[in-house]
């Protein structure tokens, strides 16, 4: 049941006239954040988090006069605002060190900084542990 609710979801997006197809598919996925089903909304929302380019209609979805539509646009934005630091904190994680210093040195200023400077803690404390090891 919940595949086709998925499924569902998916061909409400497909395309129609005059309007490019990512913004209608954008436009219907916002629609079913206020759906009556759970899992179209599940749906829509996982959907929505993969796709950065539907900020700017997700702000406006915020003025929504649906209480869970405003909710979940809500925690869409700050998922995709926060893309920035999981970037970084997967180039921690998987020990990309050129791409952690990439990212380090275009860090905008003031942008989540707290979060920055944790994950260049655990790098230096990565790189520690790894000159221990060698040195042995």
């Amino acid at each position: 049941m919940r595949m086709v609710l998925i499924l569902l979801t998916f061909v409400s997006c497909l395309p129609a006239f005059g309007q490019p197809d990512s913004q209608k598919q954008v436009d219907a996925l916002i629609r079913k954040l206020s759906s009556t089903s759970f899992a179209e909304r599940e749906a829509a929302t996982k959907l929505l988090k993969e796709r950065p380019e539907a900020a700017k209609a997700l702000h406006n979805a915020l003025h929504s006069k649906d209480t869970e539509t405003r909710k979940r646009v809500a925690e869409i934005l700050e998922y995709l605002e926060r893309a920035p630091i999981r970037a970084l904190d997967l180039c921690v994680k998987e020990g990309r060190a050129e791409d952690f210093i990439s990212q380090l040195a275009t860090w905008p200023q003031g942008k989540y900084e707290v979060e920055a400077w944790a994950a260049v803690r655990e790098f230096v404390r990565i790189l520690a542990d790894l000159d221990q090891q060698h040195a042995r």
